[in-house]
């Protein structure tokens, strides 16, 4: 968090700062062939060309109460990453999704949906990374759950 010190607010950090998408292969243990690639956001600092953790951004838009715009932000920038990554290969792309911001509001609900096929992907090519322990509502999560699977999403269980 250091290194955002410079970066007073959380506009300031998405006009400044370059976000990418990585994308970490995931292998199948019994063929060693790779069917999906996680997305995963990356910070470059604007002055010092720095890499800023993930755990900084999130920290930053958290403590200015944009958490779940940076999410959107990080889950649209896997998306157009993905889209030009894709054309050299079936897999699927994982998304991690933050559990702690699922709540009944319908228009959490279908958003992802929403700009997934704005950006030309099939909701059974990607597969929402949910890590069960940080939602606040076990019902909002269930709901989640079954709303994007019945969308056509897959779910993956993370840890």
């Amino acid at each position: 968090m250091e290194l955002l010190k410079d970066l007073f607010s959380y506009k300031d950090l998405l006009k400044k700062v370059k976000l990418c998408s990585c994308f970490q292969p995931i292998v199948c243990l019994r063929t060693g062939r790779i069917f999906a690639y996680e997305a995963l956001i990356r910070g470059i600092h604007p002055d010092s060309k720095e890499l800023i953790f993930p755990s900084d951004l999130f920290a930053l838009a958290d403590a200015q109460n944009k958490t779940l715009e940076f999410d959107q932000i990080c889950q649209q920038s896997a998306l157009e990453y993905f889209k030009e990554f894709s054309v050299t290969t079936d897999s699927l792309l994982f998304m991690n999704i933050n559990t702690s911001l699922i709540t009944p509001d319908e228009n959490v609900l279908t958003e992802l949906n929403t700009m997934t096929q704005k950006m030309g992907f099939s909701p059974a090519a990607i597969g929402l990374e949910l890590i069960e322990s940080r939602a606040k509502s076990s019902s909002a999560l269930t709901s989640f759950v079954n709303h994007q699977r019945d969308t056509g999403f897959l779910i993956v269980v993370d840890d």
